[in-house]
C-alpha cells in the first residue's frame, strides 16, 4: 500500500463468515487505506451495503447455515435490468390547458347573461307578453330560454376544445371528455347565475352592470386569469367559495391524477352551485309582479 500497489486492503478473519451467519457481534472486517484515499470511500460504501444485506439474509434464516446458502444462492442468481425512460414535459401543456379554460369560463358567463338578458329586452318592447298572449306558459318561456343557453355554452366548449387540441396541438394532460364534462356541468352554474341576475335587475342596462360587478370580480379571485397561488392569502379563502374556482381545481385534479373521490366531490359542488341559482331566480321571478311598461 505504501508503495502504491494497492488503495485499499480488506482483511477478513478467520471465522468471519460463521460469525455473520450466527449474527454475533464480533462479526468484523477490517479495511485498510491511506489517509483521503477516494477509492476507499467508494469501497467502505459498496462494503457496507453488501454486509448489511447478508446480515438482514442471515437474520432471516436464524442461523441456519444451509437455509443461509441456499437463500444467497438464490440472491447471487437473480439478475436486475435497467431501463431507461426519458418522461415528456407536460407542464407546458397543463399550463396552456389552465389559461384557455379560464378565459373560456369567462366567455360562457358573458354569454349566458347576454343571452338571458333578452327575456329583459323582450320584456321592454313588450314582446314578452305578446308571447304569453299565445298558447304558451310563462315557465315553458323560461325553460327554453335556459335550453338555447345551454346548448350555445356546449358549443363554444366543442369549438375550444377542438381548437385548442387540433388547432393548437396542446395536450390538456387529462382525458379530454373528463374536461369536457366538467366544463357542461359549469354551463348549467352559468345559466343559474345568468337567471339570477336577470331575476334582480330591471332593466337592460342594471344587468349589464350587475353581471360586470359580478363576473370579472370572481374570475379574478378564482385564477381564471392567473394563478390563484399569486394572490393573498384572504382572496385564497374567498376563492373557496366560488364555482369557478372549484371547476379548476377539477380539472387540475383531473390532470394530476387525484382520486375519483375529490373529482366527485368537485362535480357535486358545481351541481349544488347550479341548483342554488336556479331556486334563487325561480323564488324570485315568483315574486316579480311588475308589469309596467319599461320607459
Amino acid at each position: 500500500m505504501l508503495s502504491g500497489e494497492l488503495d485499499v486492503a480488506i482483511t477478513i478473519p478467520e471465522g468471519y463468515a460463521q460469525a455473520l451467519i450466527e449474527g454475533r457481534a464480533d462479526a468484523r472486517a477490517e479495511l485498510m487505506a491511506l489517509e483521503g484515499s477516494e477509492v476507499a470511500s467508494y469501497v467502505e460504501l459498496m462494503l457496507n451495503r453488501y454486509v448489511e444485506n447478508v446480515s438482514a439474509l442471515a437474520a432471516a434464516t436464524s442461523g441456519d447455515v444451509s437455509g443461509f446458502k441456499e437463500r444467497y444462492a438464490q440472491l447471487d442468481a437473480a439478475e436486475f435490468g435497467l431501463r431507461k425512460e426519458t418522461a415528456e414535459d407536460l407542464s407546458a401543456g397543463r399550463d396552456m390547458t389552465n389559461r384557455s379554460i379560464g378565459y373560456l369560463v369567462i366567455v360562457m358567463m358573458f354569454s349566458a347573461v347576454s343571452l338571458s338578458t333578452h327575456m329583459i329586452k323582450e320584456r321592454e318592447n313588450r314582446t314578452y307578453y305578446r308571447l304569453l298572449a299565445a298558447p304558451s306558459s310563462s315557465r315553458a318561456y323560461v325553460a327554453s330560454n335556459v335550453a338555447a343557453n345551454v346548448l350555445l355554452l356546449m358549443l363554444q366548449v366543442a369549438v375550444v376544445l377542438t381548437v385548442m387540441t387540433v388547432g393548437f396541438g396542446i395536450r390538456p394532460g387529462a382525458p379530454l371528455w373528463s374536461i369536457a364534462l366538467a366544463l357542461v356541468l359549469f354551463a348549467w352554474v352559468a345559466v343559474g347565475l345568468s337567471l339570477v341576475i336577470v331575476a334582480f335587475s330591471r332593466n337592460a342596462i342594471s344587468a349589464n352592470a350587475l353581471q360586470n360587478l359580478l363576473i370579472i370580480p370572481t374570475c379574478l379571485i378564482a385564477g381564471c386569469m392567473f394563478p390563484v397561488e399569486a394572490m393573498p392569502t384572504p382572496l385564497r379563502a374567498i376563492a373557496e367559495f366560488l364555482p369557478q374556482r372549484w371547476l379548476l381545481e377539477g380539472i387540475d385534479g383531473l390532470q394530476s391524477g387525484a382520486p375519483a373521490a375529490t373529482l366527485v366531490l368537485n362535480g357535486l359542488t358545481l351541481a349544488a352551485f347550479a341548483l342554488t341559482f336556479c331556486l334563487v331566480a325561480a323564488y324570485k321571478f315568483g315574486r316579480n309582479r311588475d308589469t309596467r311598461t319599461f320607459i
